[in-house]
């Protein structure tokens, strides 16, 4: 299984409107979420590429791997929130 995790963008040009909230949430969650940062060449750009069927693209992100679901912050924002919401319950006990 892959580790969870999520593609994000940080340049201003590529305006991701959602990047830096899914970025805080994770490191304030402390989730074990491996954040890849788009256009580094990772090899999980490419298996998130397979699996939305087209090249990955900027507007494409925030996207990635959470709990085994490919999951885009975009479309998926209540996936997101019920995410970190489970994490912290699990992390309560």
């Amino acid at each position: 299984m892959v580790k969870d995790f999520v593609i994000l963008t940080d340049k201003p040009s590529e305006a991701c409107t959602f990047c830096l909230t899914v970025l805080q949430a994770i490191r304030l969650n402390n989730a074990p979420i491996d954040i890849v940062w788009y256009g580094e060449g990772d090899e999980r750009e490419k298996l998130i590429s397979s699996l939305l069927g087209e090249k990955l693209r900027p507007d494409h992100c925030p996207v990635g791997i959470l709990k085994g679901h490919l999951f885009n912050a975009s479309r998926d924002i209540l996936y997101m929130i019920e995410f970190f919401k489970d994490w912290e319950e699990e992390g309560d006990e």
